[in-house]
């Protein structure tokens, strides 16, 4: 009754305006306020609260300022806004008044821990016709990640070789044409996990799994499409999906001093039980040993498996039991001689003891909530999609001598793609690279050019795309096999050298090639042929390729 809460949108252009204005009557301090913006794309501009006038309506008018549009308005302006300008002339000036008698609330779902749910859209079928397009999502309280899935199709006439996904203020850079292997994202400011799956010559569907650092304080979410000319982009079958909110950290009960990162990932809960990877978070060297102790899902007794010679990165998945109170208790324990102080405490029973050669320098106790059910996050692989996957691994600076970190692989994942700028600091005299993919290193030369990388020592070899930058950076794109992957679906990379202060990496992308299989099965004789005389190397619903 009192006040009215709205949201101002561009829908004047399918261009970035100039500026755009908007006038209220504050409903916080009862005065006349015009906020603008400058350079404003279509779309969702920013949500506003208006008080309302005697009469039962609130007031506002939105103030459009531009050279590309006409005509010219020769108009006095409310005195609080811009004033108009040569180089900023007022083009258009929208006079609105919205009833304040009845109460209008959110009709958005709940979204509870766990669940997921299917949003309203009122995103009809595009046509072709706009350089830009923008839509807003109102986001359920408590979405920890909003699924984008639509259909794209390019127009057969469409010569432009610019198409750009947008989510908030950024805009994602894809390639011309719409399938897997052709997406560039050199030139873009975000990377967000995607699925892409081929439809036609033409057309695409895409998943984006968004999560809740893209949104804005009102909850809202602004995404679009854009291009350089218009005529190119159709957009069809838009749904968003919410993925409700289910916070399972590990809090660490003792030493009261924190680590960061933690040395506990919670991977999936339920009431009974607590899934979580154990990482070496303590040093960029190798340590010794570490043990982790709790209380076994599986025997529902104290175990304390332990692992020797530990670099950095994550060590192993486990699987503990809940307590009666809710909790699952988890302790690990560093034996080390490069690290102090040496710790002189009773060690639980089922752990590896302390000796001279390998004294306790940690030891950390955990306890996880299993009240809530959390299950894995990662997006389902389709044969004959691609997927991009979530990347947690921010811009690393050249200070440790060891990074790891962990990817998370979608079932049915024949091949991992990571790319990454590697850059070497101007002061490294180090000669010895290596590139870490589970429990393997690869060594790499000493310049980072095409020219210069050495395999010679390493126990492994994997296909890799170089690409120079500059005398000191090369982007690598490194295809790892399904065979380096854990049990658990999980993958360690990282990278080594033997002094620190060396190595920095930047732009990390991974992208998952969802498996395919089709094999040639010999009908007769009734004998099979090792190896087969058919090689199987691509398939439609109407042909088949093979060797």
């Amino acid at each position: 009754g009192d006040n009215v809460t709205f949201a101002a949108i561009q829908v004047f252009s399918d261009l970035t305006l100039c500026q755009i204005a908007v006038d209220f009557t504050s409903a916080l301090t009862s005065e006349s306020v015009c906020p603008s913006e400058s350079s404003v794309p279509p779309g969702e501009m920013d949500v506003y609260t208006a008080k309302c006038d005697s009469d039962g309506f609130a007031r506002v008018s939105i103030l459009v300022y531009d050279m590309q549009l006409s005509p010219v308005l020769n108009e006095t302006l409310p005195s609080a806004c811009p004033q108009a300008t040569d180089a900023s002339p007022v083009v258009g000036h929208y006079k609105y008044k919205i009833p304040c008698s009845s109460y209008c609330a959110s009709n958005l779902p709940v979204c509870t821990p766990g669940q997921t749910v299917l949003l309203p859209n009122e995103v009809e079928n595009l046509p072709a016709a706009n350089r830009e397009f923008a839509s807003t999502i109102g986001i359920p309280e408590g979405t920890s990640a909003i699924s984008l899935e639509l259909v794209v199709s390019k127009s057969d006439s469409c010569d432009s070789n610019q198409f750009f996904f947008r989510v908030g203020e950024h805009y994602m850079e894809v390639g011309s044409d719409f399938a897997p292997g052709t997406f560039s994202y050199a030139s873009s400011p975000i990377i967000l996990p995607m699925l892409i799956e081929t439809i036609n010559s033409t057309s695409s569907r895409f998943t984006l799994l968004i999560s809740s650092s893209y949104y804005s304080s009102n909850n809202r979410l602004v995404w679009g499409m854009k291009t350089d000319s218009g005529g190119c982009l159709s957009l069809s079958d838009v749904k968003y999906t919410s993925t409700c909110e289910c916070v399972a950290e590990a809090v660490l009960e003792s030493p009261a001093s924190g680590l960061s990162p933690p040395a506990i990932d919670v991977l999936e809960t339920s009431g009974d039980n607590v899934t979580f990877a154990a990482i070496q978070v303590f040093s960029d060297l190798t340590l010794c040993q570490i043990a982790v102790d709790f209380t076994s899902a599986l025997t529902s007794e104290s175990v304390c498996p332990s692992e020797s010679s530990v670099p950095p990165g994550e060590m192993d998945v486990y699987t503990a039991k809940c307590d009666s109170d809710g909790f699952a208790r988890v302790s690990i324990l560093v034996y080390d001689m490069q690290l102090s102080p040496v710790l002189n405490e009773t060690l639980p029973s089922a752990c590896p003891q302390a000796t001279d050669a390998s004294p306790v320098v940690g030891h950390y106790k955990y306890k996880i909530p299993c009240s809530s059910y959390c299950a894995s996050n990662l997006p389902v692989c389709t044969p004959g999609q691609t997927v991009l996957l979530p990347n947690e691994v921010e811009n690393l600076p050249a200070a440790n001598r060891e990074f790891a970190s962990t990817i998370g692989i979608p079932e049915g994942t024949s091949a991992i793609s990571l790319e990454l700028v590697v850059s070497k600091s101007d002061s490294c005299d180090s000669n010895q690279f290596f590139f870490r993919v589970g429990e393997h290193y690869m060594e790499v030369g000493s310049d980072f050019a095409p020219g210069t990388f050495s395999y010679a020592s390493s126990p492994i070899i994997l296909p890799m795309l170089i690409e120079t930058i500059n005398s000191t950076s090369s982007r690598f794109t490194l295809l790892i096999s399904s065979s380096y992957y854990s049990s658990n679906n999980r993958l360690v990379w990282g990278m080594k050298t033997d002094s620190g202060g060396c190595l920095s990496l930047s732009d990390v992308k991974y992208t998952s090639t969802c498996e395919c299989v089709a094999e040639a099965v010999l009908e007769s004789p009734a004998s099979g042929l090792s190896p087969p005389a058919i090689d199987v190397l691509e398939t439609s619903g109407d042909n088949v390729t093979f060797a």
